[in-house]
């Protein structure tokens, strides 16, 4: 196998080129409508979503004996049954309980009891997060949905928001309207004392983590059950809290917010550190991976075209046609095989160091590879056409 110049610089040149079509495409997504599908494609799927579905298990994740249990209460039908449910969870002693449920003032609709048996409920238990929404009006401008109840119970109260798309990352502290607040997550952790980051940074989610344990406020259970958990109660029914996270690929299933809260949770809980490893890094890998690719199918490629066939030209058509497909082939098995390979020791470092390795680029690349390859083999296709008939003219000249 020979490695001579041309290959390398033209390599290198090719290497270059579909970097800089991926980073143009990129930068085309954001500005022109016909080319968004792209940017959404590559924003859509990542390689660390089936990170996290292949390496999916069912464990029970815990801190000094706490573990999150979620609560549904879909089923209840007035703040009446919630304050009976809210009763039976308090009398357990967790050691946390969240609400991610804002009610709203309605006393003016029905019967004010029901507000108040729900304040009293509020009241008697220890320990009490209730979430805060804030909901964007504009760029940078957002309105503030809370309960009625936080100035007369006074709860913890985090901000329970959720970022738009793909639910990957959390922040612990969110910025709205230039005011910094705790998340939602990160009020649950302090009061019932684990260590959770801090900062404006995003942090990934390990969904990977599968321990779903979820009540219905309907179904017989035994309150005793919840001594010294973490409870979260929410609506998994309610439609507009629902988001898109990695493991559901199909975009018309959605996952209720406070499920997503319980996979902070435990992320946070198993001191799970997921480090993404920065875009310059990727950038050069990639840069340097795909002038590998092309230089190890030009040489096969070269090699190949000069191999002696004794008996070629009695050989069909079919036959020349077959093994030259075959040849290509296995150039590309090779090249694809080497992807595969850094792909699994991306996994294996991934969940050995936590670190992120993102080969979206990668495979990206390797896509706009082909691209370039076949106007390469055009020009190289035309090239020889324009010197075989170069060739004939000399030969009728001569003649």
């Amino acid at each position: 196998m020979i490695l001579d110049k041309y290959n390398i610089i033209k390599g290198f040149v090719v290497s270059t080129c579909v970097l800089l079509m991926f980073l143009t495409l990129s930068w085309l997504g954001e500005r022109v409508k016909l080319l968004s599908p792209w940017k959404q494609a590559i924003e859509s799927y990542k390689i660390s979503d089936l990170y996290f579905w292949a390496h999916r298990t069912d464990r029970k994740v815990t801190y000094n004996n706490s573990s999150v249990i979620t609560i549904d209460i879909s089923s209840c039908h007035d703040r009446n049954e919630i304050a009976a449910l809210l009763n039976k969870i308090g009398s357990a002693n967790p050691a946390a309980v969240a609400i991610d449920v804002v009610f709203p003032d309605i006393s003016s609709n029905v019967d004010k009891s029901y507000d108040d048996s729900l304040v009293n409920a509020l009241k008697r238990i220890p320990n009490l997060i209730v979430a805060r929404e804030y909901r964007t009006v504009a760029a940078g401008e957002y309105v503030l949905n809370s309960s009625f109840f936080i100035d007369e119970v006074q709860p913890h109260v985090g901000a329970a928001t959720l970022s738009t798309g793909i639910i990957r990352e959390w922040t612990p502290l969110l910025v709205f309207n230039n005011d910094t607040v705790p998340s939602f997550s990160k009020v649950i952790a302090d009061v019932a004392g684990f260590p959770m980051p801090s900062g404006t940074k995003p942090f990934y989610i390990d969904y990977s983590i599968h321990d779903n344990i979820v009540l219905r406020a309907d179904e017989q259970w035994d309150p005793d059950f919840l001594e010294g958990q973490i409870v979260l109660i929410g609506d998994l029914a309610d439609f507009r809290d629902t988001h898109i996270i990695p493991l559901t690929l199909n975009t018309s299933i959605r996952y209720p917010g406070v499920l997503v809260h319980r996979q902070i949770l435990q992320t946070a809980m198993e001191g799970r550190n997921i480090r993404k490893v920065p875009s310059w890094i990727m950038f050069l890998l990639t840069f340097i991976f795909l002038w590998v690719m092309y230089v190890v199918k030009s040489v096969f490629k070269h090699r190949d075209s000069n191999k002696p066939h004794p008996s070629q030209r009695h050989k069909g058509r079919f036959v020349l046609y077959a093994t030259a497909f075959l040849q290509s082939i296995k150039q590309d098995a090779i090249r694809l095989g080497l992807m595969c390979a850094l792909i699994c020791m991306g996994y294996i470092l991934f969940w050995t160091t936590g670190l992120l390795f993102e080969f979206q680029l990668l495979v990206a690349g390797y896509i706009l590879l082909y691209v370039f390859e076949d106007i390469d083999n055009r020009l190289d296709q035309l090239k020889s056409d324009v010197d075989n008939t170069l060739e004939a003219e000399n030969n009728q000249e001569i003649k």
